[in-house]
């Protein structure tokens, strides 16, 4: 008796553990989600469905959540709500213009999409507004938007009206200062009064450009006193104009520009013509100039100025010359 006692218990706990066992097929035999039934894991092989054509599949009315993969269709089929539906296909969605939907599956199956916000509903639970559909929400928005408002009373202050009507005036406390030091600094004071000093004196650049000693380039300091010679050589020979201006010897000079062109230049027209002769009288010089106007220079006085006095005396046995206030005495 107690043998069989032993046995039923040993039956009944079998068929508790075969009534919610797993089952892992594939893969990882001992590794199955808690709440499958069934578990296929491979990187090999694959499920195959029941195989059936399209007079079998419609003479099984099995339950819904049926799958078969249907080879007249070459298809996978589900049977839901009672009806074999194809899963290859996904239906027809057609636009009506008048923002809904119509949805034709492949069973013939319709179903209206609208998309409208007065045909959906809103849940005005928690949002104060008294619409029931999206569509009456946001009109009820847009009015009440429409009475908020924020004026600037140009005193600094603000007046902000709400939806309700209700009215805050909001002062203006962003006042901030910037003064210059005059000594290259300048002090910021923000709205809460705390100052920052801005030292602007060490961007200042000091830099020098100069003739070099050779007189031959720039010399460019910068402000790490770092010396950049630019030679201007090859600049000036590059852009130096060649010239010549040859004398002819014969009052015309010939003058070559820089392209090579030579042009004569007269100079005999710009001679000056004057004349300096004694006249008939032989008393006075005859200037001419080159307008032809003549001066007369009279060198009667001059002379007159200028004569040395002379005598000759017979005194006899002796004969005495005065030349120039000088006395001479000569012999018998």
């Amino acid at each position: 008796m107690k043998l069989l006692l032993n046995l039923l218990c040993v039956l009944f706990l079998l068929m508790g553990a075969i009534t919610t066992a797993q089952v892992k097929i594939g893969n990882n035999p001992n590794t199955i989600d808690p709440f499958s039934i069934l578990e296929l894991e491979s990187s090999e092989t694959v499920l195959v469905v029941t195989r059936i054509t399209d007079a079998e599949m419609v003479a099984i009315l099995p339950l819904n959540g049926a799958i078969i993969y249907n080879t007249s269709q070459n298809c996978l089929f589900q049977y839901r709500n009672n009806n074999w539906e194809s899963l290859c296909n996904g239906g027809i969605l057609v636009d009506n213009n008048d923002g809904t939907y119509t949805f034709t599956n492949d069973n013939g199956g319709i179903v209206s999409i609208d998309t409208n916000a007065i045909a959906n509903p809103y849940n005005n639970a928690t949002s104060g507004l008294a619409a029931m559909n999206i569509q009456d929400a946001i009109d009820e928005l847009s009015g009440l938007a429409s009475n908020v408002s924020l004026i600037d009373n140009a005193d600094g202050t603000y007046t902000f009206t709400d939806a309700a009507g209700n009215t805050v005036t909001i002062a203006d406390t962003s006042i901030s200062t910037l003064i210059d030091n005059t000594d290259g600094t300048y002090t910021y004071t923000d709205e809460l009064g705390n100052q920052t000093i801005i030292d602007t004196s060490f961007i200042e650049s000091l830099t020098s450009l100069g003739l070099n000693a050779s007189q031959t380039g720039l010399e460019y300091t910068d402000e790490d006193g770092v010396i950049t010679t630019l030679d201007l050589t090859t600049v000036v020979q590059n852009l130096e104009t060649i010239t010549t201006l040859v004398d002819n010897t014969d009052g015309t000079f010939t003058y070559t520009n820089e392209a090579g062109t030579p042009v004569t230049i007269d100079t005999n027209a710009a001679e000056t013509l004057t004349t300096l002769v004694l006249n008939a009288d032989d008393t006075n010089l005859d200037y001419t100039d080159e307008d032809g106007v003549t001066t007369q220079l009279d060198f009667t006085a001059l002379v007159q100025n200028l004569e040395t006095i002379t005598t000759l005396v017979d005194i006899g046995m002796e004969h005495i010359m005065v030349t120039q206030c000088h006395l001479v005495t000569t012999g018998i």
